[in-house]
């Protein structure tokens, strides 16, 4: 029960009777105040207990209830990804590929946190999906970073979810890194799963995992194209995985250096030229009003799931600086040559001055 809301309070009787100490006549008030007595439940309104700094008052006791139970509170999503879709691209038998930069505010946590994922359609997630978690900072991409405890999988659960984290208490920060790990050989289609949070009775429920995972096509463009960093123009052998890219958001409108997630490097005989760019028939590029276009859409649909226009001549494609760029010839290129492709956050990059996209989509989305 909690304690009068004004009038007359007393210290022992009534502030160290809420406090679990009524058998104690002398208490002080500092002690009480400061939570020697009893750890403050900060359940309550912060008008109703006691701020634990002096000058101490019995007033400060107000309304206070030392036993009150509420259920903790999830306030939006924050840091580098908050509202966006974090998108993994990941190769059936690939690497794995980690995310960093996601936060969490929870008002009222107590005791564990529990992570999990529920199915909401498609089929059953092939790809494995890992959680670190930290109080202190991000995890980073080891998943170690600020005394986080490392990756743990995320279980699909219908009423039960993983201990991520435990003992926590009152108002926390949490941070989050994600890990995205690929079957050895199967694929996902439209897997789409809600991931869940859950402290104290509380529950947040906003973000879902959605993973399509399919084997490495043939969507690429020729070695000799070289590729736009921000170091200059390099070709393909002398870029590594970490190394910074040009690409494009779609979301800001901004050109952003962007790090390679990995590089594929098949040989491919179902080439043309597009004016001196080389590319598959099947590898979509960007027009400048940001659609997809392709020179055998058709095949970039049925393999890719990625729908795109016809390519054509006349046609004026996104280029790194805004110069023109038509399309003045749409030639086949005979013979069998090493290509290539980027993965990046963005799904897309910038080689030989042109917006590409940066192959199949095999992706999880937290949303």
């Amino acid at each position: 029960m909690s304690l009068t809301s004004s009038g007359e309070i007393h210290l022992s009787a009534s502030i160290g009777g809420e406090l679990g100490e009524s058998g104690v006549f002398q208490i002080s008030l500092t002690e009480a105040s400061d939570g020697t007595v009893a750890t403050i439940n900060t359940g309550n309104d912060s008008g109703d207990r006691p701020d634990g700094s002096a000058p101490h008052a019995m007033s400060e006791f107000y309304s206070y209830d030392h036993d009150l139970v509420t259920n903790a509170t999830f306030n939006a999503w924050t840091g580098s990804f908050s509202g966006n879709d974090i998108l993994f691209s990941v190769t059936v038998g690939g690497s794995n590929q980690t995310k960093t930069g996601y936060g969490i505010f929870v008002t009222g946590s107590s005791g564990p946190l529990y992570v999990g994922k529920q199915q909401v359609s498609g089929d059953t997630m092939d790809t494995t999906i890992q959680i670190a978690i930290s109080t202190a900072g991000s995890p980073g991409t080891s998943g170690t970073d600020n005394s986080a405890g490392g990756f743990v999988n995320i279980a699909n659960s219908s009423g039960s979810f993983n201990d991520g984290i435990s003992d926590l208490s009152g108002n926390t920060q949490l941070y989050f890194s994600f890990k995205a790990i690929p079957h050895a050989v199967k694929t996902d289609t439209n897997s789409i799963y809600t991931l869940y949070l859950e402290s104290n009775g509380g529950l947040n429920t906003e973000k879902e995992l959605r993973a399509n995972a399919t084997t490495f096509g043939g969507l690429c463009l020729h070695e000799s194209i070289p590729v736009n960093t921000p170091n200059g123009d390099k070709l393909i052998g002398e870029l590594n995985e970490g190394d910074l890219v040009y690409s494009y958001n779609l979301q800001t409108n901004q050109i952003e250096e962007t790090i390679i997630n990995e590089i594929q490097q098949p040989e491919h005989d179902n080439l043309y030229k597009v004016n001196d760019l080389v590319l598959t028939d099947d590898h979509p590029l960007f027009n400048i009003n940001n659609e997809l276009v392709s020179i055998e859409p058709e095949l970039s649909l049925e393999r890719y799931e990625l729908e795109s226009k016809q390519l054509k001549v006349g046609d004026k494609l996104k280029t790194i600086d805004n110069s023109d760029f038509e399309v003045m010839s749409i030639e086949r290129y005979e013979g069998k040559y090493s290509t290539y492709t980027i993965f990046t956050d963005n799904e897309n990059f910038y080689a030989g001055g042109i917006l590409a996209h940066s192959e199949i989509k095999i992706s999880i989305e937290i949303i």
